[in-house]
């Protein structure tokens, strides 16, 4: 009888332990499932700060750049329409004498699309394949996409223009001291839209009367 009460808290000390085993097993996967929940939110929070910090950073980018980068377009958009309404259709052997101020407008073009291009990889690392909330900052991505292509390719078409022109007028009057115009850009798609597009003079007579 003694035997088997031995035998009975032997086996019920067995079965506590088991238990307790089975508790505190049961308690770790609990513990690890916490963490592991608690380690995805805090993760997922983690990049939803960070994702918000890098996209203030690009929107302070984006509008710190702008003014500088308008004020050179502007610019360059008058050098354009001087270009355009006098030197394009003035270049003969009897204004040959003005071949140096038609130089100084083709270098201040260059200077003014220089100064743009280099805040043009910012706005394409910024800009592209990207829309933002704030209605000012993305305003200010499709402005300079916009002008900075319309800005190069003009500045390119008018270059070429001039350099046919002056190469005419030297095989004309043999006069080796006109140079054509050394190009430095190509013609550009800045917002991927497959078109190369060009300032029309009545954009700029607008721009400049308001």
């Amino acid at each position: 009888m003694e035997m088997e009460i031995e035998k009975m808290k032997s086996k019920n000390k067995k079965n506590k332990k088991k238990k307790a085993i089975i508790v505190i097993i049961v308690l770790l996967i609990v513990a690890l499932i916490i963490g592991g929940i608690t380690y995805a939110i805090i993760n997922v929070v983690k990049k939803e700060e960070d994702a918000k910090k890098e996209r203030e950073a690009k929107e302070k980018e984006i509008v710190e750049n702008f003014e500088v980068f308008k004020e050179n377009a502007l610019a360059f958009g008058e050098e354009s329409v001087e270009y355009r309404t006098w030197i394009k259709n003035d270049i003969n052997d009897s204004t040959i004498y003005q071949y140096d101020a038609w130089i100084l407008t083709l270098d201040n073009m260059n200077n003014y699309v220089t100064e743009m291009s280099k805040v043009a990889d910012i706005y394409k690392k910024n800009c592209l394949g990207t829309h933002y909330s704030k209605a000012d900052v993305q305003e200010k991505c499709d402005a300079f996409m916009d002008a900075y292509e319309r800005a190069v390719n003009t500045f390119v078409t008018d270059v070429t223009d001039f350099n046919e022109k002056i190469k005419g007028l030297r095989e004309k009057t043999k006069k080796e001291e006109l140079k054509e115009y050394e190009l430095k850009f190509e013609k550009v798609d800045a917002n991927n839209d497959k078109q190369f597009n060009e300032i029309e003079m009545e954009e700029v007579e607008s721009t400049e009367s308001k």
